[in-house]
């Protein structure tokens, strides 16, 4: 119960009731800002009011006179009968109440919705980077392998030994050279670690002259 309601009942300035709630307090030996609240008044100006439960009430009251405990002792019993026996909802209360949970419910379901959206959505992404990276670095290899003469166009000497595990010799380079020239074909030159830059022969001149399918030989790389 408030001071101000408690000036009211018993008929006294809320001024006096403040102050003799503040003695008492005090004899207590409690801080009154604990149980102080501020509220507007009339002319929208802050002021001070004490909030008091049931047994500090009672305990103020012992100071007043008998009709004063007697306003505020019925005051309390209206209060307390309220919160025993709670009001009926009406049916448009009901009804809004109803509304209330269905739009919570709705609510939590969108958000669960949209999370789920989301996560799936950046999963998408992320698979696709992944496939884009992946292609890129197999088209990067590929382009690679073809600079160093390890393709299914054309091949170095050194590339289709190693990647046959054979060996044609120093001069296994002259009947690719001799095929090119009889053919009018200016074979590629192409980055060696070793040398700078070496011929790599076109698949033609090695199928014709050795039978070797470069496709074959380097897994159908392009």
């Amino acid at each position: 119960m408030s001071s101000r309601e408690i000036a009211v009942l018993t008929g006294k300035q809320h001024f006096h009731v403040k102050r003799d709630i503040e003695k008492m307090l005090a004899d207590l030996g409690e801080d009154p800002s604990k149980s102080g609240c501020t509220y507007l008044d009339g002319q929208n100006r802050q002021q001070t009011e004490y909030l008091l439960d049931r047994e500090h009430t009672d305990c103020l009251l012992t100071g007043y006179s008998a009709a004063m405990r007697m306003a505020v002792i019925k005051r309390w019993r209206e209060l307390e009968a309220q919160v025993a026996q709670p009001r009926e909802l009406s049916r448009m209360e009901l009804i809004q109440l109803a509304m209330a949970a269905e739009q919570e419910k709705l609510l939590i379901t969108a958000e669960r919705d949209q999370a789920v959206a989301t996560k799936a959505e950046i999963g998408s992404r992320r698979e696709a980077t992944a496939m884009a990276t992946a292609s890129a670095a197999v088209r990067r290899a590929n382009q690679l392998e073809a600079e160093l003469g390890r393709n299914t166009r054309h091949a170095t000497v050194t590339a289709v030994e190693s990647a046959l595990g054979i060996h044609l010799g120093k001069q296994g380079f002259r009947p690719l050279k001799k095929y090119c020239k009889d053919n009018g074909i200016t074979p590629e030159k192409v980055p060696c670690p070793r040398y700078g830059k070496v011929v790599a022969w076109p698949a033609a001149a090695w199928d014709h002259v050795y039978s070797i399918n470069l496709s074959v030989a380097f897994g159908g790389s392009a």
